[in-house]
C-alpha cells in the first residue's frame, strides 16, 4: 500500500525569502500550486492525504472544502502552535468541512502523545527534518514502523531497505525516478505500506520560491517536480500498487 501526503505551508518570519511578500500574496500562490497537484491526482484516480499548517487553515476553508468534496483527507500539520490554537483550528475546521479531523502531523516541533489524543487526533504522523544532514544519518528500521500509543497511532517516516534513505520530500526530490521506483518496489516486498511526502512549495520554480533554503533544495523544482510526480503516478497505475488516504489505511 502507498500512503502519499502532500503538506500545505507557507514561510513565516525568518523563512520568507521576501518579507515584503504579505500571507494573503503567498496563500493565492499556495492555492495555484495546488490546482496543479489536484488536476494530476485526477487524471490518475489517486487519493491522497493534505496535511494543512494550523496557522494557514482557516484561511484556506474553501480550498479544504474542495479538498474533501474531491474525496482527499484534510489532516492539520504542526510547525510552531500551541495545543490550545490546534484546539480552537481543528473544531473550526471538523465544523466548516463537516468530517472529522483524524491526522496530525508535526517535525521539529512534537507534542506529547497525551496531548494530541485529549484533542481528538486518532494518527500522528512524524516527519524528520530533511536538510541534507540526514544522507549521514541512518533511520534505524524499528523507528519507520508504526505503534500504537493508547489507542493513538504513531507512524513514523518509512524507510528503505534498498537505498537506507527515508521517503521524505527532498530524496523524491532529488533521486532519479527509475532508482525511486526501485526504493519503493524492494520495501513494498518487505512491509506493507510506504509513506510518502511531498511539499506544495515544491511545485513553486526555483526563482519564485519564497522560501529561503540553502542551496541543495533549490533544484528540480516546478515544472521539473511536476513533470516527475506525474511520471511517478504513471508508474504506480502500470504497477498496479494499491493507494490509499492514512485514515483509511489506519483505520
Amino acid at each position: 500500500m502507498l500512503l502519499l501526503s502532500f503538506n500545505l505551508t507557507i514561510p513565516f518570519g525568518e523563512d520568507r525569502a521576501n518579507p515584503n511578500l504579505d500571507d494573503e500574496t503567498l496563500i493565492a500562490s499556495l492555492e495555484q500550486n495546488l490546482e496543479i497537484i489536484l488536476q494530476n491526482l485526477e487524471i490518475y484516480s489517486t487519493l491522497v492525504t493534505f496535511f494543512v499548517e494550523v496557522k494557514i487553515a482557516e484561511r484556506l476553508s474553501k480550498t479544504l472544502k474542495k479538498l474533501a468534496s474531491a474525496g482527499h483527507e484534510v489532516a492539520l500539520y504542526n510547525i510552531s502552535s500551541s495545543v490550545a490554537d490546534i484546539e480552537i483550528v481543528k473544531n473550526n475546521l471538523e465544523d466548516q468541512l463537516q468530517k472529522s479531523v483524524r491526522g496530525l502531523r508535526q517535525k521539529i516541533l512534537r507534542l506529547p502523545n497525551k496531548d494530541i489524543k485529549n484533542l481528538g487526533f486518532s494518527y500522528v504522523s512524524d516527519i524528520e527534518h530533511s536538510n541534507i544532514g540526514f544522507v549521514f544519518r541512518r533511520l534505524k528500521k524499528e523507528k519507520t514502523q508504526l505503534y500504537y500509543d493508547d489507542n493513538l497511532v504513531i507512524v513514523p517516516e518509512s524507510l528503505s531497505p534498498y537505498s537506507q534513505l527515508p521517503f521524505n520530500d527532498y530524496v523524491f526530490q532529488m533521486t532519479p525516478l527509475q532508482f525511486y521506483e526501485n526504493m519503493i518496489l524492494e520495501t513494498l516486498q518487505n512491509e506493507d505500506y510506504v509513506q510518502i511526502y511531498m511539499n506544495a512549495w515544491q511545485f513553486y520554480e526555483k526563482e519564485d520560491l519564497p522560501y529561503k533554503f540553502p542551496f541543495y533544495k533549490k533544484y528540480n523544482l516546478g515544472k521539473k517536480f511536476e513533470d516527475k510526480l506525474i511520471a511517478f503516478l504513471e508508474f504506480v497505475n502500470e504497477k498496479e500498487i494499491a493507494t490509499s488516504r492514512m485514515k483509511d489505511y489506519l483505520f
